[in-house]
């Protein structure tokens, strides 16, 4: 039952078509996209995507990141504040 779980696996990334170059990575993806979403949140230190609610300038390395953080980090200031909070997203 293992030697099957192996083969698919083989089987699946022989079918992904871009893969990492970065150093002791290597993974595969079947989109373009997903390998450049994977280099950035995984091998890039850049975090273009800041928050500006009440003045937190966190940072963050994806939208989805800032959008949870957003959520999450400011809840309680969302309830007094909901158009500026809706604005950012």
């Amino acid at each position: 039952m293992y030697a099957i779980g192996v083969n698919v696996a083989n089987s699946l990334q022989q079918n992904n078509k871009y893969k990492c170059n970065e150093e002791n990575c290597g993974k595969c993806f079947n989109q373009r996209t997903d390998l450049n979403d994977h280099k950035q949140r995984v091998h890039c230190d850049e975090k273009p995507f800041v928050c500006h609610f009440n003045d937190c300038h966190k940072s963050f390395k994806t939208k989805a990141n800032l959008r949870r953080h957003v959520v999450v980090g400011h809840r309680q200031s969302m309830c007094n504040n909901t158009h500026r909070t809706v604005m950012l997203l």
